[in-house]
């Protein structure tokens, strides 16, 4: 068996530089196929990267507030979720529109804390966009 150090570049580089790859073949529209590894636009870690951005820059997207509430786990159960849920739905508004309501109408509670930091993580995403 080789050691690592006496591998040719090509063995490694691929699995090293399989973003930057990625890139070229999609702006050129050329078909590809990723051997043994995911697509770096597939990753979980990158999905949910590109969730904080678009919600921090549109906070009225459900779809990336749903996927990143509790990555990381911040402790905000299905019950508190179900709430918030109904109460967009009732107001016909956006989960975050919900959140700011649900909190700001709330006693102090277990499900209130969570739901605050929330928003104030995005609040300084926000502003670290803002100022960039």
């Amino acid at each position: 068996m080789k050691s690592p150090r006496r591998l040719a570049p090509w063995n490694t580089a691929p699995i090293f530089q399989s973003r930057a790859f990625e890139e070229v073949f999609r702006r050129r529209g050329l078909r590809y196929k990723l051997v043994g590894g995911f697509s770096f636009y597939n990753r979980a870690e990158v999905k949910d990267a590109l969730a904080y951005v678009r919600l921090a820059m549109h906070p009225e997207d459900d779809i990336s507030l749903l996927r990143v509430l509790n990555v990381p786990p911040r402790g905000i159960g299905k019950t508190t979720l179900d709430a918030v849920q109904a109460l967009a739905r009732a107001d016909g508004s956006s989960l975050w529109s919900a959140i700011e309501k649900f909190v700001s109408g709330a006693a102090a509670g277990r499900a209130v804390a969570p739901l605050r930091a929330f928003q104030e993580l995005i609040a300084k995403l926000q502003h670290a966009l803002a100022n960039s």
